[in-house]
């Protein structure tokens, strides 16, 4: 297994199927996908289960919050590398594949990213790689701003978004997990 993803639910009954379809639709075959729900009351859970016998299913009986639920999909992943992945992202069928080439290609790298656009705004960044600047708060790099290839290339950030990133397992090891302080 190459890639464990991980995919915190909570009552996402609008987007979860959006998600696990457009992860079903991968170029990549060497994946896993966990769900962790979060105690959901909408449906979604039945749905999961009925619709994605292939999904792995972690259940809490309650809301225990982001960082918790990640971190139940960290400890479960069989992957060598491990994708978070919030509910309501639909990934490009060479989402997985493009992450693994880079960061094989960059064995000095602990995490990546891709861009991350807007669900109803196609052409316009949400994310594209967090940052960090000494004299401000840190914040999402191309936040807000339309796609006109000027993060077509690789290259380095301060982290990934957590909301679909991949990240080695060592670099778990290494650093620790989500603090679930952080709910």
């Amino acid at each position: 297994m190459k890639i464990s993803v991980v995919v915190p639910n909570w009552n996402g009954m609008k987007f979860i199927g959006m998600c696990l379809d457009s992860l079903a639709r991968s170029d990549f075959d060497s994946y896993e996908v966990i769900v962790i729900d979060n105690g959901s009351v909408d449906g979604s859970l039945e749905m999961i289960e009925e619709k994605y016998p292939q999904v792995r299913l972690i259940k809490n009986r309650e809301n225990m919050g982001f960082a918790v639920a990640c971190n139940q999909g960290i400890k479960a992943a069989l992957g060598t590398y491990i994708s978070l992945l919030n509910n309501d992202i639909e990934v490009e069928s060479s989402w997985l594949s493009k992450l693994y080439e880079g960061m094989e290609n960059h064995p000095e790298c602990g995490m990546g990213t891709t861009k991350m656009m807007f669900l109803d705004q196609r052409d316009v960044f949400y994310n594209t790689g967090d940052l960090f600047h000494a004299w401000s708060s840190g914040g999402g790099r191309g936040q807000g701003e339309k796609d006109v290839g000027q993060y077509d290339r690789e290259d380095y950030v301060f982290g990934a978004c957590a909301g679909a990133g991949i990240y080695r397992r060592d670099f778990f090891e290494q650093v620790g997990i989500f603090d679930e302080d952080f709910f």
